[in-house]
This record gives structure tokens, sequence and C-alpha cells, in this order.
């Protein structure tokens, strides 16, 4: 099961149930959708993804290619009334309930956090505002497509992030040498640790070097933290490596 996301955020982390849902009608990335829907309203940088039904429709039918038919009288019955009255099994639906959009696809209720038979689905029994049947062919996978990931899961993701986090600082690490003067030759010592520079982000400004504690006590180790300019000045100043050096 691929975890769907969105600007390296995963999608069941994000109020994005409208961008999710069109995105699994049009066969297209999240992602790819939500540029489109940000570029065409204007959305600013802390936009997360939440859509209004007539836009998203429109979006759906001009940019993304997606033809559909409005399902007549779904409004007021349950999720799972109308896929019991209205959806064929092989079909692919968009439902509208009070802020939330779902698909139904193949007796399966999906949205960004669950992916299950809808007669013991979470929400099926919440009323429909508005419903779509998708008329353009979609390739929906089969099986469970979402759900909320296990503690393991979102450990191993937390750890590949802060590495992701880290490789990164360490490419910049050049550019925060060479705008305070600063070398990673030197191990500095405070308070019992001895400390080595290890990256730079120009984006923080109050922590933006990243320092790992390689000795603590006399005992080796591996920790990392953030510090200020200030300090990285006072432990990794070129000026007070080339005095030691001497």
């Amino acid at each position: 099961m691929e975890q769907k996301r969105i600007n390296g955020v995963l999608c069941e982390e994000m109020g994005c149930c409208g961008i999710f849902a069109a995105a699994l009608a049009s066969n297209k990335e999240p992602q790819e959708v939500f540029d489109a829907y940000k570029a065409k309203h204007n959305k600013t940088g802390r936009w997360k993804g939440s859509t209004y039904t007539g836009s998203l429709k429109k979006l759906m039918a001009n940019e993304l290619g997606v033809k559909f038919t409005e399902i007549e009288k779904a409004k007021g019955k349950t999720v799972r009334q109308l896929h019991m009255d209205h959806c064929r099994p092989s079909g692919t639906y968009l439902v509208w309930v009070r802020g939330h959009v779902m698909t139904i696809d193949k007796g399966r209720l999906i949205d960004q956090w669950h992916c299950e038979p809808i007669e013991i689905a979470k929400k099926n029994k919440c009323r429909v505002e508005c419903a779509i049947e998708i008329n353009t062919p979609t390739n929906i996978p089969d099986g469970k497509i979402t759900g909320t990931r296990t503690k393991e899961e979102r450990a191993a993701d937390h750890e590949a992030q802060v590495n992701a986090k880290r490789e990164q600082a360490a490419k910049l690490l050049w550019k925060g040498m060479a705008k305070h003067g600063l070398t990673n030759k030197r191990i500095a010592e405070y308070r019992d640790q001895k400390i080595r520079l290890v990256g730079y982000n120009p984006r923080k400004k109050r922590y933006p070097f990243l320092v790992e504690v390689i000795e603590r006590k006399g005992v080796p180790c591996s920790e990392y933290g953030e510090t200020t300019v200030y300090s990285a000045t006072t432990w990794f100043a070129v000026e007070t490596h080339n005095k030691l050096a001497a």
C-alpha cells in the first residue's frame, strides 16, 4: 500500500479529501491535483488542500479531463443508501457529505484515511449533500489503497524525513561556513561534550546550524542538535581554528 504525499506530507495528515478524491477520479497523483487547484484559485503557501464543491467539479471537468454525471435524488440519503440505490458494482463515484468528500469504488468507501467495505466503513451513515458518477475510465487499484499507518510505519517515516533533512543541511553547510567564516575541521569541546559542525539551514533564523555530539563525558555517542550563529562562531570560527593549529 503506497502512502500518497503532497509537498512531502502524507495525505492522511492533511485536510485534502477533495484533492485526494479528484486524484482517484482523474488517475493523477494528489500532488498534481493539489498544484492545479492551487494555481487555478491563487492559493497561498499556507493552503493545506481544502476545496469547495463547485470549484472542484469545475477543475475536474475543465482541467483534469474527468467526465461525470450528477446523481439525481442523492441529497439526504445516507452514503450506504446511495450505494445500494444508485451505484453500479464496477462504477466509481464521488460523494460529498458535510465537510468531507469520499470516493465509492468497487464496493469500497475511500478517503485519504480509510479504505473499507462500504457496509462497515466509517461515515457510511453520513447524509449525502451531492454525488456524481465518474464516466471516464478510472484506474483505482483493488484492495486497500489508504489507511492509517502503524506506529512502526510512523516511526520509520519520521526517521526517513529526519535523515533527508540532515542530508540537505549537510549539502548546504559550505554556504553557512562561507557566510560566517567557519570550519568543519575542528572538534569543539563544551560541557564535557565533543561537538562537530555538520549542517546548515539558511531558512532557520534562530538555529541555522546543525551539530553532532560525538562524545559525552568520555563516552562515544551520536546525537544531533541545532545551534545559533553565535555558538557556531564561538566553536568553529576559522580564526579560532587557525590559532589552535598554530
